[in-house]
């Protein structure tokens, strides 16, 4: 599965599937803030939230019920963690690009991410490759938006 992140106003990404059909949105709940929420498009709600002394966790719950975390790694990284048990790592692949590795819990990789700014919108776009073999269908609708704010959050770090 393929997926577009496109943000828009510097503070909102919005996530489009292969049809380039809106799956929904994650808002930043201000401009300097890594706090956000997501929306997709059966309207369902999830909160971001940053946890931890440096801010190196961020804990994703939907109504108060914890649905994932993330704990980001000391280099340009982060580990993805659901409350089913399932675990992602998501690994820099080249520190020339915006262009990091998703890997499952046996080191395979199930997906890539690309991150490249558009001179001609003037925005950075989010090109979100997934192999169609990963868990439920919460989480498949979920992973690009998590990816999304895992690789916006190391990338601002980065700078």
């Amino acid at each position: 599965m393929q997926y577009i992140g496109e943000v828009r106003n510097n503070r909102s990404i919005t996530v489009f599937n292969e049809q380039h059909e809106e799956l929904g949105a994650l808002i930043y709940t201000s401009f300097f803030s890594n706090r956000a929420q997501i929306t997709t498009s059966d309207n369902a709600m999830y909160d971001v939230m940053p946890t931890g002394f440096w801010l190196n966790k961020v804990e994703i719950t939907q109504n108060g019920v914890p649905y994932a975390s993330v704990k980001y790694k000391l280099g340009n990284g982060a580990n993805i963690f659901f409350e089913n048990g399932v675990s992602l790592t998501l690994r820099l692949k080249s520190i020339w690009r915006y262009e990091y590795s998703v890997l499952d819990s046996d080191e395979q990789e199930i997906g890539n991410v690309y991150v490249s700014f558009k001179w001609r919108t003037f925005r950075y776009t989010y090109e979100i490759n997934l192999s169609s073999t990963t868990h439920e269908s919460r989480m498949n609708i979920m992973l690009p938006f998590l990816l999304a704010y895992c690789t916006e959050s190391i990338r601002l770090r980065r700078r």
